[in-house]
């Protein structure tokens, strides 16, 4: 017998305003998306990455989906403050500062390296130069502290959101 599985699904056209429950709700999608963008990065990480030729730089995909699992985890933030989707774009820096001015530091300690890992990978995405090969010099953030930004950032705005499943590793001084 076939099983009926219930999901969020992606959608398309949202409206400029939305109920606030609609925003909650969608909120917690956006949230269960990252964690499984986070989780797919570590996995990448921790398989393709220990190959020998990933001694110094994690694979492309790692860095890719970590990237979008933190945006995801932004805009999920972002959304249970009232903002809807629409408002905002897809640059982390300009995520991570507006979801500041609302209140993310209530609930997310950061670190230092954390704006650093997030400078690094705005610089490596510009003209979505994670996506796709672009001729230059880069500058790549280890892992070991882009991993922990996600994933304690996610840590922080699942239970603000109201999504049950995070991460269950600590990173240091957490």
């Amino acid at each position: 017998m076939p099983r009926i599985i219930t999901a969020l699904l992606y959608v398309t056209r949202l409206p400029q305003k939305m109920a606030d429950e609609d925003l909650k709700n969608l909120a917690k999608g956006f949230a269960r998306y990252a964690f499984d963008y986070i989780e797919a990065a570590r996995t990448v990480d921790d398989t393709i990455g220990r190959r020998p030729e990933h001694d110094f730089i994690s694979p492309m995909p790692a860095y890719f989906l970590a990237m979008h699992g933190v945006e995801l985890s932004l805009k999920a933030f972002l959304m249970c403050q009232g903002m809807a989707p629409k408002q905002f774009g897809h640059n982390l820096r300009t995520l991570y500062e507006t979801a500041q001015k609302h209140g993310l530091f209530d609930v997310y300690k950061p670190r230092a390296s954390d704006d650093e890992a997030i400078g690094l990978l705005v610089d490596l995405n510009a003209d979505q130069g994670l996506r796709y090969m672009r001729e230059g010099e880069k500058d790549f953030p280890s892992f070991g502290i882009v991993e922990p930004l996600a994933v304690r950032l996610h840590q922080a705005i699942a239970p603000v959101v109201g999504y049950e499943r995070t991460f269950n590793v600590h990173f240091g001084d957490q």
